[in-house]
């Protein structure tokens, strides 16, 4: 064995730590969504959820034989899919998207 390239016991230990060591979120590279301002995130919610016209149907036949739902398919749709994402968000979003 090549004792060159061998860790003290001191240094060993070292080594363990720092692989044992909770990385930071910075670290890691992960994004923390809740810890942006609150005006950020009310600037996400509404890119998300607040689109140009709002097609309300009680169901798939009334979409099918109403004129006014004719251009439906031309608007975007808003992201309610955010809704799911925590409870926290779901409580922000839900204003925005009720409200606007």
């Amino acid at each position: 064995m090549d004792n060159s390239t061998a860790l003290t016991p001191a240094a060993s230990h070292a080594h363990a730590t720092a692989l044992s060591a909770p990385v930071s979120a910075a670290a890691q590279g992960v994004f923390r969504f809740m810890d942006l301002p609150a005006e950020l995130r009310v600037q996400v919610y509404e890119a998300l959820l607040v689109v140009g016209k709002v097609f309300y149907r009680t169901n798939w036949y009334e979409t099918e034989q109403d004129a006014h739902l004719e251009d439906m398919e031309r608007y975007r749709k808003p992201g309610l899919g955010l809704f799911r994402v925590s409870k926290e968000i779901q409580r922000e979003a839900e204003d925005v998207y009720l409200t606007k």
